[in-house]
């Protein structure tokens, strides 16, 4: 069920965290910033997309800002529509629906609308408009069958706790890392109350991607104190239909310090204001690619 991507009806079994490595721990080593004064994004510390960092050096340090690629763009389009449909998700269900084909019918009332301005707010083509119309279409209808089910087989008293639950899942939801050395506006995809952190990907599945979520952990810890020992990737590819993939993330000690490696390590780079140097291979997808290769034809590559 696709509700089940937010709020699964099993939990993941617990784990044992250690609590120097929790995001309360923030006063003291390893939790702690090496640098006070300086705050990253969760991608400065958690990607590695780039093998020495040196993304972070030509944009912290030489001020380099680059031209996004298409494939960025296209994926941030996706996210964007993805978010969005469950925040109007939530404001149909606060309208109460008498049936799943009832809600289907006023979420397919604002697709175009929102389409146009997910398009326009990142410079697409309209000729990307039919997939992301496929996609919308989609999640429309797994929601509304799944509602459609609530409806028909749970008692009114039942139905409504289950509303309440979906409509406590949030959508761009801020939290503050500040205290173990991140942005103290960091934005959690989608998060599901009280202990699920939910981060949407459209590009391949990178074993890296774990640290993104053992950031937002950390920060929410250290911020809210609560405790964070699971999150979830959900991966969306719309190449050849649509597939989702929801990968598991247990937040371990293991998972939890080489994020704190890596921050440190990208702490470390920036007060230097140290070349760190080309890496052995580099993704053409990258976009500061022509920076460090001088490949003119980039642009075609990124399409």
């Amino acid at each position: 069920m696709f509700l089940e991507i937010f709020a699964p009806k099993q939990p993941p079994e617990p784990i044992e965290v250690s609590n120097e490595l929790r995001g309360w721990a923030w006063r003291s080593p390893p939790v702690a910033p090496l640098l006070d004064d300086l705050k990253l994004g969760i991608w400065e510390a958690a990607s590695k997309y780039c093998e020495t960092k040196r993304d972070v050096y030509l944009r912290r340090i030489l001020g380099i800002k680059p031209k996004p690629s298409q494939a960025m763009l296209k994926g941030k389009a996706v996210h964007n529509l993805m978010v969005v449909l469950i925040r109007e998700f939530k404001e149909e269900l606060l309208k109460e629906p008498r049936t799943g084909s009832e809600l289907y019918t006023s979420l397919c009332l604002r697709r175009d609308r929102l389409i146009k301005e997910v398009l326009r707010k990142f410079s697409l083509n309209p000729d990307f408009a039919p997939k992301l119309a496929s996609f919308y279409n989609y999640l429309a209808l797994q929601l509304s069958a799944e509602y459609d089910k609530v409806v028909s087989e749970a008692p009114r008293s039942l139905r409504q706790l289950i509303s309440d639950k979906i409509l406590e899942i949030t959508s761009e939801r801020a939290v503050d890392g500040a205290r173990v050395g991140l942005s103290n506006w960091l934005m959690i995809d989608v998060y599901v109350p009280p202990v699920t952190i939910v981060e949407i990907k459209t590009g391949a599945v990178r074993e890296f991607h774990r640290l993104s979520i053992a950031g937002y952990g950390l920060a929410m810890e250290s911020s809210e104190y609560v405790p964070i020992n699971h999150g979830y990737l959900l991966y969306v590819h719309l190449n050849n239909g649509i597939h989702l993939l929801r990968k598991l993330i247990k937040l371990t000690d293991e998972v939890r310090r080489e994020f704190l490696e890596e921050r440190d390590r990208v702490m470390e780079l920036i007060y230097s204001e140290r070349d760190p140097g080309i890496p052995s291979n580099c993704p053409r997808s990258c976009p500061f690619y022509y920076y460090c290769r001088g490949d003119e034809d980039e642009e075609a590559d990124n399409q």
